[in-house]
């Protein structure tokens, strides 16, 4: 015959895995968002989307049964990719997409790298759909090229005809493509190109911005290789009258203010818009978040928890290269609050190409 104490004993484990089994019943899920790069502009983009993104995210995070992570594969072993070949980019790239699918378990993934993306055409979509069908990825070509483009303003010159004037700044790679070039184009068709508007564009690649911020260069090497360049954009006839400048190779947005500073103080008028691009695409990361939660993927909690309780969501930077303390400083520029929230990592790639 039992004890008083056994049967006690007997209750308290009773509830205790009914507690288990409660915890596990409302247990919250992970979603991962995978930023995929060459190197430390794949994390300066997933940083300024964070920035866009937290109160969303915490929101979210207080009324359903979820909890955020932002993911950043740097490629910095093989980077720069802008000075290779396509066919290297293509392997790279889809080693990197591989890595933030299988590794990192990204539940969407953005192809942070302008270069990359330049070499995502519907034969690589499909492969990409194949391999990864519960995954979205989105490349940041079209989408980048539409805000640009919105963002620029239409003048008229002395004789009367509009135009539209509109700057590009991105790697050497990236421009060779035309991917850029033929996206203005086909949205210039569709929009003020119906109205007679002339389309200027005004493109230019850096050589050296990429290294200099991936291995630290010091102040005084980068500040002359951005003005050298910078001068020489300039010098193309009507690039002073560009209204808007894409920074599109997500490394350069570490210079946007010293661009507008050197841009203005050089005859572009003080009201140019100088974009980056983790901005923009924060706005597709949360379309696919609320189609989760409309689909029933996200449970909403019985009672919402307050925001200020919630701690932050955390942003894992994984780096392939042996150069994590130089990303580490760059981050810290870019953001010295949000870098607090940046756990790093040095990783090595699976090949996934074939």
């Amino acid at each position: 015959m039992r004890s008083f104490k056994q049967y006690l004993i007997m209750a308290l484990i009773g509830v205790c895995c009914g507690v288990v089994t409660l915890s596990a019943a409302v247990q919250d899920k992970v979603y991962r968002v995978g930023f995929g790069d060459s190197g430390v502009g794949g994390l300066i983009f997933a940083m300024d989307s964070y920035e866009q993104l937290l109160p969303y995210m915490l929101q979210i995070e207080s009324k359903y049964h979820v909890k955020f992570e932002l993911h950043h594969i740097g490629d910095t072993k093989n980077a720069p990719y802008g000075s290779k070949d396509p066919k290297e980019i293509s392997r790279l790239t889809q080693d990197f997409v591989g890595f933030l699918a299988n590794d990192a378990k990204s539940d969407q993934i953005v192809i942070a790298c302008n270069t990359a993306s330049t070499i995502v055409d519907n034969t690589l979509e499909k492969k990409f759909q194949q391999l990864y069908p519960n995954q979205p990825i989105t490349e940041i070509i079209y989408k980048s090229a539409e805000t640009v483009y919105k963002q620029a303003k239409v003048v008229s010159d002395k004789s009367g005809q509009k135009q539209l004037h509109i700057a590009v700044l991105a790697t050497p790679a990236t421009i060779a493509s035309g991917r850029y070039q033929k996206a203005l184009d086909d949205i210039h068709s569709l929009n003020h190109g119906k109205k007679g508007v002339t389309l200027h564009t005004y493109f230019y690649a850096p050589k050296t911005w990429v290294a200099n911020i991936e291995h630290g260069a010091t102040d005084s090497v980068k500040k002359q290789d951005l003005e050298k360049d910078l001068q020489a954009f300039l010098n193309q006839p009507g690039a002073q009258k560009s209204s808007a400048v894409g920074l599109f190779c997500t490394h350069y947005p570490y210079f946007k203010k010293q661009i507008h500073s050197y841009l203005t103080e050089n005859g572009v008028s003080k009201s140019v818009v100088i974009l980056s691009q983790g901005k923009i695409f924060a706005t597709k990361i949360r379309e696919k978040i609320d189609a989760e939660i409309k689909q029933g993927l996200i449970t909403k909690r019985a009672k919402s928890l307050p925001v200020r309780h919630l701690k932050h969501p955390m942003i894992y930077s994984h780096i392939t290269g042996d150069n994590i303390a130089e990303v580490k400083k760059v981050a810290e520029i870019i953001s010295p609050k949000i870098s607090k929230n940046i756990v790093y990592s040095q990783v090595k790639i699976k090949p996934i190409a074939k």
